[in-house]
C-alpha cells in the first residue's frame, strides 16, 4: 500500500503535519520507530532545513516543518516499523510558495 500527500507551505512558516498509517496497521499494532527523511529536487539532503522535529503520534508520525526555499518542491518519506516489526513508508511532496 503506498499513500501520497502534497502539502503548501510558505517559507517563513512552521508548520505542523502528520502522517497516519492506520490503514497500514492491525488491531493492537502500534508504531515502535519512526524516520523522517526530506530530500529538494535536486536530490540533496535537505531534512535538517526543513524537519524542526518529529514524533510518534498515536498511529503516525507528527513532524513540524520550517524554512525551506521559495519555488523548491521537497521529497518527504516517513518510514515506521511497527510492534509486529512490519515496516511501511509514505511519501509525499511539500512545496515552499511564496509569501
Amino acid at each position: 500500500m503506498s499513500e501520497v500527500f502534497y502539502w503548501e507551505k510558505k517559507t517563513t512558516e512552521i508548520k505542523t503535519y502528520k502522517v497516519d498509517f492506520e490503514n497500514y496497521l492491525d488491531t493492537g499494532e502500534t508504531v515502535s520507530t519512526k524516520t523522517v527523511t526530506v530530500v529538494d529536487s535536486a536530490g540533496a539532503d535537505a531534512t535538517a532545513t526543513i524537519i524542526n522535529s518529529s514524533v510518534v503520534d498515536g498511529t503516525g508520525v507528527k513532524m513540524v516543518l520550517k524554512a525551506g526555499t521559495v519555488g523548491e518542491t521537497y521529497t518527504v518519506t516517513v518510514t515506521i516499523v511497527s510492534s509486529n516489526a512490519m515496516t511501511y513508508v509514505q511519501n509525499g511532496e511539500l512545496e515552499v510558495i511564496a509569501l
